[in-house]
């Protein structure tokens, strides 16, 4: 395990299992009010080992699959990246030296404090789901647990 997935598993695991998401990965998925929240790392496809970024991407989708189900932010309805948030809200990526662990912990570091002023206070409003559309995905998700107690009617 490298250094970066190493401060990924310190630092921001921590702080988002506290938050209620389940970790698979470098991907995080929390279910609360009828949607499944997702907050995931993406690496770049060009990184070095003299220069590496990532970025963080945010999901949001109504919560209609199995409660074991597994949603990829590319999934979600409502997809946002980091930088959006931001107060620049422009594309934001999280720049590090894989072999200097100073420069990853900095990065990650920078990456959490985001997470928590931005991204975190975003998935905190309940926005995503109008109060009608709430209602059916809570409604089908009663339908489901009784199909699955029940069998099929």
């Amino acid at each position: 395990m490298g250094a970066f997935e190493q401060a990924v598993g310190r630092k921001i695991a921590p702080r988002l299992k506290a938050e209620g998401f389940v970790r698979r990965g470098q991907s995080w998925n929390r279910r609360r009010d009828g949607e499944v929240q997702v907050i995931s790392f993406q690496r770049s496809s060009n990184n070095t080992v003299l220069d590496a970024r990532f970025t963080v991407n945010v999901g949001v989708t109504p919560d209609l699959l199995a409660p074991d189900a597994w949603v990829a932010e590319h999934d979600c309805r409502w997809r946002m990246r980091i930088g959006m948030l931001r107060p620049e809200r422009q594309d934001h990526w999280y720049r590090y030296l894989p072999d200097d662990p100073g420069q990853v912990e900095a990065a990650i570091a920078e990456a959490l404090a985001d997470i928590e002023a931005f991204v975190l206070p975003c998935l905190a409003q309940p926005r995503f789901l109008s109060p009608v559309a709430r209602t059916a995905v809570g409604a089908w998700q009663i339908v489901r647990r009784v199909l699955r107690r029940f069998g099929p009617i």
